[in-house]
């Protein structure tokens, strides 16, 4: 009889996101072109408004209009951008307004949209192992839309100088980027991503890391035969 938790393991391993190229190089393109959907490029915010969020007339201005509708002031960064260039795939997600402070709005991929709903943002790899790692809705919504994991996540879209100890995916043997980085750097930054992932070292890397993700994954969350027989059940 085959052992069910190694069978569950041997799932887990074919279950490795695959990275998508093409996807990476689609938002690399409108980054280098300028087209943005914000103002300004910021790569330390998702999607964010300076400012009162108030019309004219004092009434409270959601986020989801104050970015979509009038973009003035706002400011976002490479994942920002992928609600704007991926419609079907991503939508935005509003929070709760600040009139003093200004706000962000997260991006998330629509199919995750309510389970995401459900989770603080340092519960969210619980929903499986591809997530593990990451700490926030938009960045694993743009893990799963470009077959990332989480270090190849923070390496193409998290500044080093706030994220310098997730940054270094070690595989790619290249610089990150810091808070400074412009829609060019970015862009550069992740056809250059692109290229080296295509290599048999990089695969190489990839599997190992992803075994080590699988192992701390069950360390922390539990049995990754549990896991596949609810989503198993959900279908």
């Amino acid at each position: 009889m085959v052992d069910r938790k190694l069978a569950a393991f041997k799932a887990a391993k074919r279950r490795m996101p695959k990275i998508k190229h093409e996807r990476l190089l689609d938002l690399a393109k409108a980054l280098a072109s300028g087209k943005i959907a914000h103002e300004t490029f910021d790569f330390t915010v998702v999607n964010f408004h300076n400012g009162m969020l108030a019309d004219e007339n004092g009434r409270c201005v959601t986020a989801f209009d104050r970015i979509t509708k009038n973009p003035c002031g706002s400011s976002g960064c490479a994942i920002g951008q992928c609600a704007a260039l991926f419609p079907k795939h991503f939508t935005y997600v509003d929070k709760p307004e600040d009139r003093n402070y200004g706000f962000e709005l997260d991006v998330v991929l629509k199919e995750r949209k309510a389970e995401f709903a459900n989770y603080d943002h340092y519960d969210i790899p619980q929903v499986g192992p591809r997530f593990y790692g990451l700490r926030r809705s938009s960045f694993a919504s743009a893990a799963e839309f470009c077959g990332l994991l989480d270090k190849e996540v923070d390496f193409l879209f998290a500044p080093t100088d706030r994220w310098a100890s997730n940054a270094v995916c070690s595989g790619v043997e290249s610089s990150c980027l810091g808070e400074s980085a412009t829609a060019s750097d970015v862009a550069r930054h992740i056809r250059n991503f692109v290229k080296k992932s295509r290599l048999k070292r990089y695969a190489d890397f990839r599997v190992e890391y992803w075994n080590e993700i699988l192992a701390d994954w069950e360390r922390d969350y539990g049995s990754l035969e549990n896991l596949y027989a609810k989503q198993k059940d959900k279908k």
